[in-house]
């Protein structure tokens, strides 16, 4: 008896172990390489800025990266709204970490926490008189994103998706950040 048991055991471990490894040649690029790098269109479109993103695959689901953003110009505008979709951020790094739902590898729809660390300028009015003045602040925020990436077999992406975050030092700085995503990459 104690045989038997012994040759199905060994039986099934050769089976397990046989069917668990699959071969490499019949993976697309997108399921066997873990860096992402892309340009986020959103600010050529709207900011006049640049920004680019890195990410690396850790697991199936998780991912970590960074997100460099600089403005070409001076990017302030003359009012004083308390939220600010990056046109008054002249640079930033955006560390995040982003959390695949589902069981593809790191793709599709994803939840994302974030820091951001930011400068720019503020322009305020005094006594609410039409003088203006102009304030640096230089910021860390908090936040949280969602997102969804669509990867295609050979690798090239697109990415799009919001981060909101909130400013936590610096009062003269906006208080909420949105941080729109709207980028194309490749997965090397």
């Amino acid at each position: 008896m104690k045989k038997n048991l012994l040759l199905i055991a060994i039986l099934i471990f050769c089976v397990k172990s046989g069917l668990s490894q699959e071969d490499e040649s019949n993976l697309y690029k997108r399921d066997t390489q873990k860096n992402d790098i892309s340009i986020n269109l959103h600010p050529f479109l709207i900011t006049e800025g640049f920004s680019i993103n890195y990410d690396r695959v850790l697991k199936k689901d998780i991912s970590i990266g960074i997100n460099f953003f600089k403005a070409y110009d001076n990017q302030n505008t003359i009012d004083n709204r308390d939220i600010d979709i990056t046109s008054r951020t002249n640079f930033s790094i955006m560390p995040n970490i982003k959390y695949y739902v589902g069981k593809r590898f790191a793709r599709r729809f994803y939840v994302q926490g974030l820091a951001m660390i930011s400068s720019g300028t503020q322009t305020s009015f005094v006594n609410n008189n039409q003088t203006a003045q102009d304030i640096d602040f230089t910021d860390i925020a908090l936040g949280i994103g969602i997102g969804d990436k669509r990867i295609l077999k050979n690798g090239v992406f697109i990415d799009f998706g919001i981060a909101i975050a909130y400013n936590i030092i610096d009062k003269n700085s906006p208080d909420i950040l949105v941080h729109p995503n709207l980028s194309l990459g490749y997965r090397f």
